[in-house]
């Protein structure tokens, strides 16, 4: 399980996910892929989850989804936008 940034302030902006760093004053923006998961992250949802809410949103299998929601999940945990939940 993963969890958001607490630094990072978020919003939905024209159905696009924007995130500010507050305390760096980055700015994020997201694509709509990324924003289902960063949704379904606001909301604790497991890797399973959130590979099946874009799996409904878009035109993708089960496979391809979790591989897809791994590779974003793990570019954010370098990126330090999300963190591992305990």
């Amino acid at each position: 399980m993963y969890k958001l940034n607490e630094k990072l302030s978020w919003r939905i902006l024209e159905g696009e996910a924007v995130a500010l760093d507050v305390d760096t004053g980055q700015y994020f923006t997201m694509n709509p892929t990324a924003t289902v998961i960063w949704e379904q992250l606001s909301k604790s949802a497991p890797v399973e989850a959130i590979a099946a809410a874009i799996t409904e949103r878009f035109d993708v299998d089960e496979k391809t989804a979790r591989a897809d929601v791994q590779e974003q999940l793990d570019e954010w945990l370098r990126n330090g936008l999300i963190a591992k939940a305990e």
